[in-house]
């Protein structure tokens, strides 16, 4: 379970931040804002290669930003268990009114089979809707 790697929090970190498609950057300016940091790339590079370790408010940030227990990013477990609180949910969606809460909740206490149902009736609602959108505007 316990990964003896001195470098486990930073390949935690990349992980991640790649699993997301997201530049250095690119996270940088996300977390810097949700959180009101002041990460720069430079210092992601640093604690990605292991030449320096990011402080306890930054890996705060990086476990709600991802939704991963801070156990998993600091090498203690190897399980990627979420942050389950109410507080974590609404960190990764920022804006959210507690209606969209409420069915995001829902949600995710579904079963894979009737979230692809879901899933298709958005999509399709979605994609008749920007149809729509095009249409009014061919037609201005």
């Amino acid at each position: 379970m316990f990964e003896n790697d001195p470098n486990i929090t930073g390949k935690r970190l990349k992980e991640l931040r790649e699993d997301k498609g997201l530049t250095m950057q690119e996270e940088a300016d996300i977390l810097n804002k949700q959180y009101n940091l002041q990460i720069t790339r430079g210092m992601m590079s640093r604690w990605e290669s292991g030449k320096a370790q990011p402080s306890n408010v930054f890996l705060v940030a990086y476990a709600k930003y991802h939704n991963i227990d801070l156990n998993y990013i600091a090498g203690l477990s190897d399980v990627k268990k979420p942050l389950t609180t109410q507080e974590a949910i609404k960190s990764n969606f920022v804006n959210l009114s507690d209606h969209e809460l409420k069915i995001l909740t829902m949600y995710r206490d579904l079963s894979e089979k009737a979230k692809l149902r879901i899933d298709i009736r958005i999509e399709t609602e979605y994609d008749i809707m920007k149809e729509n959108e095009q249409s009014e505007t061919k037609d201005a």
